[in-house]
């Protein structure tokens, strides 16, 4: 099974930034094209779970890519999350006069 990370698609047909996966290279990299963007035919849409009915989007399995399909514009590495900065300790609660 190929290693993918996560990434988000602004989606042309319904106007949001749906999440996807991108399948990794061997190296454990993400191969891009010439001008450093994601290679279409590795992102895989995880819109409505998978089960989105837009098939002229070049991104599901039964487009084709023909006249007036869909290419969506923007995809780019979903955020990674940081662990929350825990509160400052306090040492034993009184106030300073």
């Amino acid at each position: 099974m190929a290693r993918t990370k996560t990434i988000m698609i602004a989606c042309p047909q319904y106007r949001v930034t749906v999440r996807g996966a991108y399948a990794l290279g061997p190296d454990g990299k993400s191969p891009t094209t010439g001008d450093g963007k994601h290679v279409l035919d590795r992102v895989t849409c995880n819109q409505h779970e998978g089960r989105c009915s837009q098939t002229l989007c070049v991104l599901h399995r039964f487009n084709r890519r023909g006249l007036g399909s869909w290419y969506p514009e923007v995809i780019f590495a979903a955020p990674t999350p940081q662990k929350p900065t825990p509160p400052p300790a306090d040492h034993g609660g009184g106030t300073l006069a």
